[in-house]
C-alpha cells in the first residue's frame, strides 16, 4: 500500500510538471510582484506629497502673517532706522508655522529656517522647512522615510515717509487781521 502511495504521489508530481495548464497562475506570480512595489511606493508618495502640502500651507501662512500690517514683526521695521533682519518677524513667523503643525503627526526631525529683511522701504519673508515622511512598502528597498522640503516668500512694502510742508499765511489778505488794531475793528463790525 505505501509503494501505491508512493507511486501515485510520484505520478501526479510529473503530470504537475508536464503540464502547461498553470503557466498563467505562474506568470500572474511573478509579475504581482513588481505591480504591488509599484503600488506601494505609490501610496508611500502620496502620503509623503499629502504632508508636505500640509508643511507647506504652514510656511505660507507664516510667510505671510508674519509681515502683515498689523503684525509685530511689521510695526518692528516700520520703526528701524536702518536696513537689515527684523528678529521680531522672525518669531512671528516661527510661532505661526508651529501653531499650524502642533496638531499634525506623521513627520519627524522638523527643521523651519525663517528670515524677515528689510531693506529701504521692502520688507521681505521666507520660511523653509524640511521634513521626514516615514514609508510603509519602501522600507521593502531599505527606505525608512522620504524627505519632503519646501519655501515660502512674501514681500510687503512699508509707507514712505513724505516730507510736507505747511504754509501759514497771517497776512490780511485772507480776511483775517494781522494786528491788534485790525482785530478790534473786525470784533466791532
Amino acid at each position: 500500500m505505501a509503494t501505491s502511495v508512493c507511486s501515485r504521489m510520484r505520478s501526479a508530481l510529473t503530470e504537475f510538471g508536464r503540464s502547461d495548464h498553470g503557466n498563467i497562475a505562474v506568470i500572474f506570480a511573478i509579475v504581482c510582484v513588481p505591480i504591488i512595489s509599484a503600488v506601494g511606493c505609490a501610496v508611500d508618495y502620496s502620503m509623503a506629497t499629502r504632508m508636505k502640502a500640509k508643511l507647506q500651507s504652514a510656511a505660507d501662512a507664516a510667510s505671510l502673517a508674519s509681515i502683515s500690517q498689523k503684525s509685530s514683526g511689521y510695526l518692528a521695521a516700520a520703526a528701524m532706522t536702518t536696513n537689515g533682519p527684523v528678529p521680531a518677524g522672525v518669531t512671528d513667523a516661527n510661532n505661526i508655522f508651529n501653531g499650524n503643525m502642533t496638531t499634525i503627526t506623521g513627520y519627524s526631525n522638523l527643521t523651519v529656517t525663517s528670515t524677515v529683511t528689510k531693506t529701504g522701504i521692502k520688507l521681505a519673508s521666507n520660511v523653509q522647512f524640511s521634513a521626514n515622511v516615514p514609508v510603509t512598502f519602501m522600507k521593502v528597498w531599505g527606505w525608512s522615510s522620504m524627505t519632503v522640503t519646501g519655501s515660502s516668500t512674501s514681500n510687503a512694502s512699508l509707507p514712505p515717509y513724505l516730507d510736507f510742508y505747511l504754509l501759514l499765511d497771517v497776512s490780511g489778505s485772507m480776511g483775517l487781521p494781522s494786528t491788534s488794531a485790525e482785530a478790534v475793528r473786525i470784533q466791532s463790525v
